[in-house]
């Protein structure tokens, strides 16, 4: 799987993820409505990092979607952005139960999305792959569980420095 994923080259350009999320969110928001979820944005524009815009289109797009997924009875996201020396945070605050727990060491490890329950194995492997396509681009991803209805995802990119950028 890695030999494939590596075989395919793109280029590291410098992004808005502004207007990533701007092309991202409404599509996201209406599925979001009917899962009665609530999405509040405050990335404060222009957000600029260097990476590939498609990739972070589908990783944002992926990410949220399978957070909007998974909230039992309606639930609130939160996404805010913070220009930290050289990089940018992007912090997700995920208010509402869940019906399958995000972890952290599901996302590293192949081997460990398949020793998962059959009913977690789609969400986990969906979650490498968007942590894979991160790294790819020069980005991390955490996933904290401050309590059973209070998850926070933390995407570190690179700042649009030119050396960033090869």
């Amino acid at each position: 799987m890695n030999s494939f994923e590596q075989s395919i080259e793109y280029s590291l350009d410098i992004c808005d993820l502004g207007i990533i999320l701007e092309k991202t969110l409404p599509v996201l928001k209406i599925y979001a409505k009917e899962k009665d979820v609530v999405i509040n944005s405050t990335i404060i524009p222009p957000v600029g990092v260097s990476g590939n815009d498609f990739q972070l289109r589908t990783v944002f797009k992926q990410l949220l979607y399978l957070l909007i997924k998974e909230f039992e009875m309606g639930g609130k996201l939160e996404l805010f952005s913070q220009n930290e020396c050289h990089q940018v945070v992007i912090t997700i605050n995920a208010y509402g139960l869940m019906k399958f727990e995000i972890a952290y060491e599901a996302i590293c490890s192949i081997e460990e999305i398949f020793s998962q329950k059959f009913a977690w194995r789609t969400q986990a492997t969906k979650l490498f792959f968007i942590y894979n396509t991160l790294k790819q681009n020069r980005s991390k991803m955490s996933i904290y569980k401050l309590s059973p209805v209070h998850r926070i995802i933390s995407i570190i990119l690179p700042a649009n420095n030119p050396e960033n950028i090869q």
